[in-house]
């Protein structure tokens, strides 16, 4: 068993206005499950975490605003699957992220968000010691989304139908971090940025029957995701068309 304590504090310094400030402390305790080289399970994943931001809505919460800032460590991390064993590390990773969101008209509403991640393997294995220093794979320092929803709203022709867009942008990112393997160096694989466009429209026939539809992948971009296993990337869909109908009794 292990303790892990957790404690926030929100301030709301004006009464009348929607600002407030957010200030959190975590510690965090995960069992692992992956044998290390040499044998035995891999000591229990422990985290740290920090973080503080700030938020603000303005006419009476259609437009909004936060800031947030993060520092987060996190010690006997599986970095590198090589079944059946694991290459695990100490890794520390701080930055951080800022939302924007709002209703531009009464049909269209837009939520735009930015993250920066700064992370840094810390103490490794001996296998993993070429890669102290390096940024944890499949962590890319920046990352920008944007999700755009149009609703037609009563009276129009198309009431009931809402159209959606979204746009994912990923900075280049390691595929694997360097290692040495029965006294190889194995260096780092740089993965591409990825971008990638989805759209989707849902119509409400009635309070109980829904049709969707859409594309994933629209411009058919090749992307290539990381993977812990062996260490090296797995693709992204393609251009991926779908289509479902709920119901809801």
């Amino acid at each position: 068993t292990e303790f892990s304590p957790r404690a926030g504090i929100v301030i709301k310094p004006f009464r009348n206005y929607a600002f407030s400030a957010v200030f959190c402390y975590g510690e965090s305790f995960d069992p692992n499950t992956a044998l290390r080289f040499g044998g035995g399970i891999i000591d229990p994943e422990i985290g740290r975490t920090f973080e503080g931001g700030f938020a603000y809505e303005f006419s009476d919460g259609l437009f909004g605003a936060s800031v947030t800032a993060f520092d987060i460590e996190l010690e006997n991390v599986p970095v590198l699957f090589i079944e059946p064993c694991s290459l695990h590390s100490t890794v520390k990773s701080c930055g951080g992220e800022v939302s924007l969101k709002g209703a531009v008209t009464s049909n269209l509403d837009l939520i735009a968000n930015y993250t920066y991640v700064d992370s840094e393997i810390g103490e490794a294995d001996g296998f993993l010691g070429p890669s102290v220093g390096e940024p944890r794979f499949g962590v890319p320092k920046h990352a920008f989304s944007l999700l755009a929803s149009y609703r037609f709203r009563n009276g129009s022709p198309l009431e009931g139908l809402t159209l959606t867009g979204a746009v994912q942008y990923h900075s280049a990112r390691l595929a694997n971090n360097s290692r040495t393997i029965l006294n190889v160096l194995r260096p780092a694989i740089e993965l591409d940025p990825l971008l990638r466009f989805d759209v989707s429209g849902t119509y409400k026939l009635n309070d109980r029957v829904t049709i969707e539809a859409g594309v994933q992948n629209l411009l058919d971009e090749v992307n290539i995701l990381p993977s812990a296993v062996f260490g090296l990337g797995r693709p992204d869909i393609r251009r991926t068309v779908f289509a479902a109908l709920s119901v809801d009794f």
